[in-house]
């Protein structure tokens, strides 16, 4: 949202180290037990692309069967989708509700969408960090942050 989204702050350090299972993606916490996370626990947020980037899975008559979509979507994104299949006018969703999942409906033609990425930075005395973001038709999606060091 242009006047209400928060700046990056603070950021969860974290590497491309695989865990024991070997899966990438490791988080660094300090806390009474400092180092990387291990024993079996995950993390709970922060900015690596193991932690922003998910599976959303759409299903039904109105979506497209068999299709992978690259394109990045947010919980944002259902409400209006939602209201879309069902027929309800999306017209006064403000800019913060997200956007109609175009690409994943049936009736809707294959085509590309128009993603742009930008990395921003920001730095605070000797806090630097940088977010990657991806944008489609005005809609923003974190797809990576970290520590600049």
């Amino acid at each position: 949202h242009p006047t209400r989204a928060p700046d990056v702050a603070a950021t969860i350090a974290w590497t491309s180290s695989r865990n024991a299972f070997g899966v990438a993606g490791a988080q660094t916490v300090h806390s009474s037990k400092p180092g990387p996370i291990a024993d079996g626990v995950s993390g709970h947020g922060g900015l690596s692309p193991w932690v922003v980037r998910n599976t959303l899975v759409l299903w039904g008559s109105d979506f497209k069967s068999r299709t992978r979509v690259e394109a990045p979507a947010s919980l944002a994104d259902l409400m209006p989708t939602v209201l879309k299949v069902l027929g309800i006018d999306t017209e006064r969703c403000d800019s913060g509700c997200g956007r109609v999942l175009e690409e994943a409906l049936r009736v809707s033609p294959d085509q590309s969408l128009g993603v742009t990425r930008r990395t921003v930075t920001t730095a605070s005395g000797a806090y630097r960090a940088w977010v990657r973001l991806s944008s489609i038709g005005g809609h923003e999606y974190v797809d990576e942050g970290a520590r600049r060091k």
